[in-house]
């Protein structure tokens, strides 16, 4: 009786051993695992700081041509006006010395 509770402790412990490299192996699994993960992070944190530093890059870039492309048409308008001031001027003249021409 006393050999078939040894035999049976001895199976346990066996068992238990077992149990144990499977752990381990699972636990070193894992631990490979977290590696790959925190790697992958730091590579999508990166990815991010580039993605953002890019973002600004574009965003003032925009900015600047937002602020040519508004003083452009500043300019733009105040040629117009101009141009608009001096077709005014010459119609004035024309009519002037088309009433010379009619009394002259």
């Amino acid at each position: 009786m006393d050999s078939e509770v040894v035999e049976v402790l001895k199976e346990i412990r066996d068992e238990v051993k077992g149990t144990n490299a499977r752990l381990d192996h699972t636990n070193a699994r894992l631990d490979v695992t977290n590696m790959r993960l925190e790697s992958l992070e730091n590579r999508v944190e990166r990815g991010f700081e580039v993605t953002n530093t890019r973002l600004l890059l574009v965003e003032t870039a925009l900015h600047r041509v937002e602020e040519s492309v508004t003083k452009g048409f500043i300019r733009v308008a105040q040629s117009i006006g101009e141009i608009r001031a001096d077709v005014a001027d010459a119609q004035q003249r024309i009519t002037a010395l088309e009433k010379r021409g009619k009394h002259g």
